[in-house]
């Protein structure tokens, strides 16, 4: 079942704890003022939304990006939640499949903390600009990022719709990436463990 905002609040918490050095402010005013579970991911909600990402590592470290239609940028695969959605993870897994073509067969998960499966690797809000095609204003996405390893055999169709392409990145590439160059340290880290 998708987290509700007590259950958002706990890995809110929880990530507090695992990362005081990171401020989380913007993520814990917006559930606090959210009247209700669907608030949180309802993408007419302008005062902002969560949205998920997976950071897709292959096994040459490479991290997998899409080309954003709209916004001509190097992202993470990712975007909103849906109703279907099971949980935040799976939303990332999804998004990834309908963004790249990986299957959520070709992704191994590396938790962030094994005890507490459904807390992100990464937590980031940041301001999305005005889409007059859609007709939205001005809004913030609050996107808690998941981390998995590539298993697949390296082939990736990315959607043409919602992206201009899609590539592999290594990490020494990352700092130019402006909304992942502040994980850079971390994803080093877990790469270290993990291999």
């Amino acid at each position: 079942m998708l987290a509700g905002i007590n259950e958002i609040k706990k890995i809110l918490s929880a990530y507090a704890v695992a990362h005081p050095e990171e401020t989380i402010n913007d993520i814990e005013n917006f559930v606090s003022g959210c009247v209700d579970d669907k608030h949180l991911y309802d993408r007419k909600n302008f005062k902002g939304h969560i949205t998920t990402s997976a950071l897709v590592i292959n096994r040459d470290d490479r991290m997998l990006f899409v080309i954003h239609a709209v916004f001509n940028k190097l992202l993470p695969p990712g975007g909103h939640v849906e109703h279907g959605d099971n949980s935040l993870k799976e939303a990332s897994m999804r998004e990834t499949e309908e963004e790249t073509g990986v299957p959520p067969g070709d992704l191994e998960y590396i938790p962030a903390d094994a005890k507490f499966p459904e807390l992100p690797f990464d937590i980031n809000s940041h301001p999305i600009p005005e889409h007059p095609k859609k007709k939205e204003p001005p809004h913030t996405h609050h996107d808690l990022r998941y981390v998995f390893r590539y298993t697949g055999n390296g082939k990736i169709i990315p959607d043409k719709e919602e992206t201009k392409g899609a590539k592999w990145l290594g990490i020494h590439e990352l700092e130019n990436v402006s909304d992942i160059s502040s994980v850079i340290v971390k994803l080093k880290q877990i790469l270290n463990e993990k291999t």
